[in-house]
């Protein structure tokens, strides 16, 4: 069981590092600050929704 949460816990750092390069590519010039803003609530929603916290 532990084997598979520590797997599992390495996923995530490799594709949010390339979501956040990619996002200055897609968004630019006013929109980079909005998407930033909405790519991270959306990534903490998610979070704590997991997690059960308020």
């Amino acid at each position: 069981m532990l084997v598979l949460l520590f797997a599992s816990g390495l996923l995530p750092p490799p594709f949010q590092a390339a979501r956040s390069a990619q996002l200055p590519q897609i968004l630019t010039g006013e929109r980079h600050p909005l998407g930033l803003v909405l790519n991270l609530g959306a990534w903490q929603e998610q979070r704590h929704h997991r997690t059960g916290r308020p």
